[in-house]
């Protein structure tokens, strides 16, 4: 893994040990958690990076039939979502 990559996922480790994370809402480290892990570790492209076209991942969609979901994979753009995997965080 890249030194990179792991300085980011250090980062969430140190701050989820020393107690930090516990003392702020959740949903205010969506953001912030979702580009450092999806962006920046597993180098998916988010809106501002896809150009309006397509994007693979973006924060809080709706999937048919299953609801409201965090965060989706997939190719997502103006002319239609192909989604590949949802999820809660």
């Amino acid at each position: 893994m890249p030194d990179a990559h792991l300085k980011v996922l250090r980062k969430w480790q140190a701050s989820l040990q020393s107690g930090s994370l516990k003392k702020i809402k959740e949903v205010s480290l969506h953001g912030q958690f979702l580009t450092d892990l999806f962006g920046n570790v597993l180098g998916y492209t988010g809106i501002t990076d896809g150009h309006g076209e397509c994007r693979e991942w973006q924060a809080k969609v709706s999937i048919s039939d299953a609801g409201q979901a965090d965060v989706a994979l997939g190719f997502l753009s103006n002319h239609g979502n192909q989604i590949v995997a949802g999820g809660r965080i």
